[in-house]
């Protein structure tokens, strides 16, 4: 009877722990959330009050200002990866930084001084190691100018057209090695890089009838293709045919690249109030229903997904910009093997049945 019992806690033990129990930790600040990246075991986050570095091991923060490190800038606006996992940062008028090993390179002198262009954005880095960037001018969201640093040297991407008010593009996507996709209000166009001219240009009328639409996101599939989100829908397009990928009515809030390539996608149903995610891989389109994470406490509605970090947990942006990442509930993993070795080196069971029973009452912090 005695070694029943302990085979059926084992089992149950197992199975209890089994099961995905998970809360939400908030990385809130108090300043606006910017981007997000992450570099081995450190997790950055660009805000208008400095640059946070988290270290995931240790659990330690620390934030980056323009009086404790070498940061200029009225706040951190945009983060990208390396290729040698080096962490780029963009400022509002403070200019470009690398940081690697603790050493921070600045990049500052093609800001010119008072110039309307001075926010860094767009960080996009290369395979050939280029870092390709644009300047935002303040206070507009489509007036940017488009610069490469090239072996330690910046330049300017010149036969753009840009109005006599700013008025350029909002963000870009490399097509190939050669062409870039640049997208502005109510088109998008291709850039060619040798020859530094527009050599097409694409109405959104093909995609949506709405004529004061414009594009909530795009990205690069795995194969080079642009994939494209409206309310209508997400598209696919080469540069002559268009897919539709997906449609059922409800608007994608946010879309994150995988470090491997494929594309995630977030939509909240209004029906359901959940949080569910769209897997793209360059072929196929999934549906990924995740219940098991729980709502944030007071934010039910709109929320974006950041990242999806190394250890798989999915980080979330609320309202009032609060960040948030989906935790495994501390103990559970700890109390698997403990219930394991207790009944074989303990005569009474019923202590088992305390320790199996109250380890269903770990709290959420």
């Amino acid at each position: 009877m005695r070694i029943w019992r302990i085979v059926y806690f084992l089992v149950l033990g197992w199975t209890h722990t089994m099961e995905a129990q998970f809360y939400w930790q908030n990385y809130t600040t108090q300043n606006i959330y910017n981007d997000f990246a992450q570099t081995g075991d450190n997790i950055w986050i660009a805000t208008q009050g400095g640059l946070i570095r988290y270290e995931t091991l240790s659990g330690k923060y620390q934030t980056y200002l323009p009086w404790n490190s070498p940061l200029k800038g009225k706040d951190i606006v945009d983060l990208a990866v390396g290729n040698d996992m080096s962490l780029w940062v963009g400022t509002n008028g403070g200019g470009l930084f690398n940081y690697k090993e603790g050493v921070w390179t600045r990049y500052h002198d093609f800001i010119e001084l008072e110039s309307e262009f001075n926010t860094v954005k767009n960080i996009n880095v290369r395979p050939n190691g280029d870092v390709w960037f644009s300047l935002a001018k303040g206070g507009c969201s489509i007036c940017h100018k488009l610069f490469r640093l090239h072996n330690g040297q910046i330049t300017e991407c010149t036969g753009i057209p840009i109005s006599s008010d700013g008025i350029s593009f909002t963000s870009f996507e490399f097509k190939d090695d050669d062409d870039i996709w640049l997208f502005s209000q109510r088109s998008f166009s291709i850039y060619n890089i040798s020859s530094q001219k527009i050599i097409e240009t694409y109405s959104l009328s093909i995609f949506t009838s709405n004529p004061n639409k414009d594009i909530d996101y795009a990205n690069i599939d795995l194969y080079g293709d642009l994939i494209l989100y409206f309310d209508t829908g997400i598209f696919k397009f080469d540069g002559v045919n268009k897919e539709i990928l997906w449609s059922n009515g409800e608007s994608i809030y946010s879309s994150f690249r995988h470090p491997d390539g494929r594309l995630f996608m977030a939509y909240y149903t209004l029906d359901a109030e959940k949080l569910n995610f769209l897997v793209f891989d360059g072929k196929n389109i999934n549906v990924i229903y995740d219940d098991h994470i729980p709502p944030i406490p007071g934010i039910n509605t709109y929320k974006r997904l950041v990242h999806i970090d190394n250890d798989g947990h999915y980080w979330l942006l609320g309202y009032n910009s609060q960040l948030w990442v989906e935790k495994i509930i501390p103990g559970y993993l700890s109390k698997l093997k403990f219930l394991i070795f207790l009944p074989i080196m303990s005569e009474k069971w019923n202590l088992i049945v305390t320790i199996l029973f109250g380890s269903q009452q770990v709290g959420l912090t």
